[in-house]
């Protein structure tokens, strides 16, 4: 009876979270992903022209979703959801088979409140994908090399293989395995078992390029080509981040972020327990030790090797091995010194659920506001911004009102216009798109909505921080987006 209840526990917080730090459709990669599914089912086999669109494990799992629910930023969101929780029932599932219920309980919940996995489990994307099948992999690894078990070395291989199907950057998973090779971790001469189930997934990929384009190596091609499918609407955004240089940007991107709060400020006491610790459980230490080197070798290939930027959402691996750890370490705490273990527990929490409040939950609030605007005036027609228009289309599509939406001015006659300042004044605009797109000051506005004011904007006020604050930061606190004026052009 406690195991189920522990399980119902575990799906009641994943729901309250999931709907706490709801987004649904982002208008960012995700309108490759769809673009791939529906392809998926209106052009089977459907191999894909960009580098999203191969990531075959988000891909068709968001196509049979579609195929089940029909096509609508549910469905397209209800894969990665899913993923996630699948990530959470294991975590629970693995730490009470090892250690025991409390631990496992305590872990699974503590991943649900992490704000990097909570807004991701609300759209679609590759990140928990590929961390669902990492984590599938290591534990597999574990579980095989306490028992020698060499058909599950063969598994955690192919679970491998289909990690590196959703996204190049898990290759950082079998170079720890090469690293835990030459340190002799486990018997030396399973790791075949291993590197076959890999090369297995990775043989049948290329395969099926080749059968059907001919081309053992069309997937390098795609992701060699990849800047030619994003479009030249946008320059290279920034991430968000504060930035000093190439050394620092990982680091203070963990340490600063409000994705993560205080889970990597507690990682580093957590470190030091653990390895100037033993415990009698030699299994649940190794694997502590484990998720240790998985955390540092991702942060270390993402950051520095690979070179790409410091998206949170880029250290979701690291992230995960990390939370692990601490929380095995708050948890050994309270049998030690229970009111300190407590503090940590209430600290860490509270703060992450700061965290997932300040996120921004309405990041597309003018396509938002454009859908319901439109389904407010059935009997009218608007124009907007190219970049609007584009991001709306999904929704647009999918509510069957994208004939009444059209880009750039209006040429003269009587017409409405939505403007997006969140759009047209976006950092990084090309030349001349500003000025193209802004209202002109003879334009009639008839309409102003603004996005609901966050309580922590108002307590900023109240206190009398917002002269202490950098402006950005007060505003981002304050809205989440800048307000949408509608206007009427006679």
């Amino acid at each position: 009876m406690t195991r189920d209840l522990n399980y119902i526990i575990v799906i009641l917080f994943f729901c309250g979270f999931l709907a706490f730090g709801w987004i649904g459709f982002l208008a960012s990669d995700d309108m490759m992903y769809t673009s791939a599914a529906e392809s998926w089912l209106t052009s089977f086999p459907y191999l894909g022209d960009n580098h999203w669109a191969l990531r075959q494990p988000l891909v068709i799992s968001t196509a049979f979703s579609y195929l089940i629910f029909g096509v609508n930023e549910y469905s397209l969101a209800l894969t990665t959801s899913s993923y996630f929780l699948a990530i959470v029932l294991l975590t629970y599932y693995y730490f009470k088979r090892i250690k025991n219920s409390n631990l496992a309980l305590l872990a699974s919940v503590s991943l649900i409140t992490i704000p990097l996995f909570t807004i991701q489990s609300t759209y679609s994307g590759c990140d928990l994908v590929e961390l669902f099948f990492i984590l599938c992999s290591i534990l597999l690894f574990h579980h095989a090399s306490q028992e020698n078990k060499v058909s599950l070395l063969f598994i955690s291989g192919l679970m491998a293989g289909f990690a590196w199907l959703t996204r190049e950057t898990s290759a950082s998973l079998p170079i720890l395995y090469a690293g835990l090779f030459l340190y002799g971790y486990g018997n030396r001469k399973n790791y075949i078992w291993l590197a076959v189930g890999f090369i297995s997934v990775a043989v049948t990929e290329i395969t099926i390029y080749y059968l059907v384009e001919n081309d053992f190596l069309y997937r390098v091609w795609i992701d060699l080509d990849q800047g030619k499918s994003t479009g030249k609407t946008l320059k290279v955004p920034g991430t968000g981040n504060i930035e000093i240089n190439k050394i620092f940007n990982p680091i203070l991107a963990l340490l600063i972020n409000q994705e993560f709060m205080l889970l990597f400020t507690f990682f580093f006491p957590a470190s030091i327990w653990l390895f100037t610790t033993k415990d009698s459980n030699q299994g649940y230490h190794s694997l502590l030790i484990l998720f240790f080197w998985l955390s540092v070798t991702w942060f270390v290939i993402i950051g520095y090797g690979l070179g790409v930027r410091s998206l949170p959402r880029y250290y979701s691996v690291t992230s995960y091995a990390a939370l692990v750890i601490v929380i095995a370490w708050m948890y050994s705490l309270f049998h030690k010194n229970k009111i300190v273990s407590v503090i940590l527990f209430t600290l860490f929490f509270s703060a992450n659920f700061i965290g997932l409040y300040v996120e921004n939950k309405q990041p597309i609030f003018g396509e938002r506001v454009l859908k319901q605007w439109l389904v407010n005036n059935l009997d009218k027609e608007i124009y907007t911004d190219p970049i609007t228009r584009s991001s709306a289309g999904f929704l647009l599509r999918t509510a069957g009102l994208e004939h009444r939406v059209h880009s750039g001015r209006p040429n003269g006659q009587t017409a409405y216009y939505l403007f997006n300042p969140n759009r047209v004044f976006q950092e990084n605009r090309v030349s001349g798109y500003v000025e193209e797109n802004k209202p002109l000051t003879h334009w009639q506005s008839t309409e102003v909505i603004k996005p609901e004011r966050k309580w922590s904007g108002i307590l900023i006020e109240w206190i009398g921080l917002e002269q202490l604050i950098p402006k950005a930061i007060v505003k981002k606190l304050n809205y989440p987006a800048d307000a949408i004026t509608i206007y009427r052009i006679n």
